[in-house]
């Protein structure tokens, strides 16, 4: 009989999780904002001033004290040039802007954007990046133009592939 809140792993998919949550302790960035005060799985729901639509996000971690939003992401290497490329084509700017907002929205105050990188193989190094406003606003640029798309296609029905 299996359980709904029991997940069966192999030896080696619980061996890269051990290693993962070790490499997460050790690195003195990561850590600081991991063993913050502050909230984990924070869920935001808004609605844009504007445009009236509704918003929903999930914040990894929230430090309320210094208005800080952490989001953790396993990658293939966390090095700035191959993890810069790598969060921009999964759109984890997109992702990033929409948190900015729906906490600006909701708190009043501009938060502080991170995002920690941890390698998914052995020896799972890690690093902290600093998304800049420029980064925030080219998310928001993007979401604007995706949802304008979403809008286009709600109204006429029409949906490429």
């Amino acid at each position: 009989m299996c359980s709904s809140d029991l997940m069966i792993v192999t030896r080696i998919e619980r061996d890269a999780m051990v290693g993962m949550a070790v490499a997460v302790r050790k690195n003195l960035p990561i850590r600081r904002y991991a063993d913050a005060a502050g909230p984990t799985e924070v869920s935001l729901f808004w609605r844009h001033p504007y445009t009236k639509r509704r918003y929903k996000c999930r914040l990894d971690k929230l430090i309320p004290e210094t208005h800080t939003i952490f989001d953790l992401k396993t990658t293939r290497d966390c090095q700035s040039y191959k993890f810069g490329g790598q969060s921009y084509a999964l759109g984890y700017h997109i992702k990033m802007a929409i948190q900015f907002c729906g906490y600006r929205e909701l708190i009043g105050a501009e938060p502080q954007m991170r995002i920690g990188a941890l390698d998914s193989k052995a020896p799972h190094e890690s690093a902290v990046y600093r998304l800049t406003k420029d980064v925030i606003l080219q998310g928001i640029e993007e979401l604007d133009l995706l949802v304008a798309k979403l809008d286009e296609c709600e109204k006429s029905g029409k949906w490429p592939a």
